[in-house]
């Protein structure tokens, strides 16, 4: 599968938060029971983190938990600091197909799969330095290709994954989902932002699975 819902990139050269290349993964769009033309298609996801984030209309549960969890202070979405943040980060939903009807509906395991290779692409495009997964069942389901266990970080965000793209490495984790019944951002900053400290190890070697 090709990337169906282009990725939400930064204007500049080199967008960064807290000094890293970081790209964040949600899981799926909605169809939400309308027909879309192609052009919404292709632009959906930018179109959203727009709506909602770098120049947010209105407050949205994701989003709001996303920006506290990666930062310290709790600001409002109309504030500057909010719609900053969305402009030095770069976002992308992992199913690369809509999800028949809203919330609460689940991707199936074949549309993870059928989503694998349009991840990659993003990962060669981005160029991303962090992966940070925002939900569990994305990062139970996401490819493993080109990628290998670096760590069992049992006290911060359990598994770091490294992976390899075109001329480059990256390394991956996650926390729950912004949007579940107890998330807790206060809980995951501190593990967060340990993890974008980390070192990356370019000499990581492709695996294949």
């Amino acid at each position: 599968m090709t990337v169906i819902f282009e990725p939400w990139k930064p204007l500049g050269n080199d967008p960064r938060f807290a000094g890293r290349r970081l790209l964040i993964v949600g899981e799926s769009h909605y169809d939400e029971r309308q027909t879309y033309a192609p052009e919404q298609i292709r632009t959906f996801t930018t179109d959203i983190v727009r709506t909602w984030g770098a120049e947010a209309k209105g407050y949205q549960r994701f989003f709001a938990n996303i920006f506290r969890t990666l930062n310290e202070q709790n600001a409002d979405h109309t504030s500057e600091a909010f719609r900053s943040f969305w402009h030095g980060v770069f976002f992308y939903n992992y199913v690369q197909s809509f999800v028949p009807g809203g919330a609460r509906v689940r991707p199936t395991a074949k549309m993870f799969a059928d989503s694998a290779d349009a991840f990659h692409a993003v990962l060669n495009d981005v160029r991303p330095e962090a992966v940070l997964v925002m939900g569990q069942t994305t990062w139970d389901h996401m490819s493993e290709r080109d990628a290998v266990l670096v760590d069992h970080d049992e006290d911060g965000l359990g598994s770091i994954w490294r992976y390899q793209f075109e001329g480059g490495t990256c390394l991956a984790a996650h926390t729950h989902h912004p949007s579940s019944n107890g998330y807790a951002p206060d809980y995951w900053r501190a593990r967060v932002l340990s993890f974008l400290e980390r070192p990356i190890d370019c000499s990581a070697k492709k695996t294949s699975a």
